[in-house]
């Protein structure tokens, strides 16, 4: 069984990427759809990154089942309030990762949301 911070760990970045690509979906604004699906394609390729070297630490890779939920309102509104309270969320999560190597992927990602974020904020 694995332990609840792999669980929580790991479920955050799956919600993450989950939302986001709901969102890319859902919006009727070209310019978020756009951002949405870059940031996407970036973040798919640093979350899986990360995850796998955060299950490289531990002596045994955890089986578990994930529930996610996630919202159609893709509203610019409501991508950007989701974009910033993911900084947010990832900050708390960063400050408990006890390796530099897994915060510098982590603050890449932070970089990645934050560039989307400029780009919703034109629209």
């Amino acid at each position: 069984m694995p332990t609840d911070s792999s669980r929580d760990f790991i479920s955050t970045w799956m919600a993450l990427l989950n939302q986001i690509k709901l969102y890319h979906w859902a919006t009727t604004d070209y310019v978020i759809h756009k951002a949405l699906d870059d940031l996407y394609e970036e973040l798919s390729e640093k979350v899986d990154r990360l995850v796998e070297a955060y299950l490289g630490k531990a002596a045994k890779l955890p089986k578990f089942k994930l529930q996610i939920t996630a919202s159609s309102d893709a509203s610019a509104k409501k991508v950007k309030a989701f974009l910033e309270a993911q900084c947010k969320i990832i900050a708390d999560l960063s400050a408990t990762l006890d390796s530099s190597a897994l915060v510098s992927v982590v603050d890449d990602i932070v970089v990645s949301i934050q560039r989307a974020m400029y780009v919703c904020r034109l629209v």
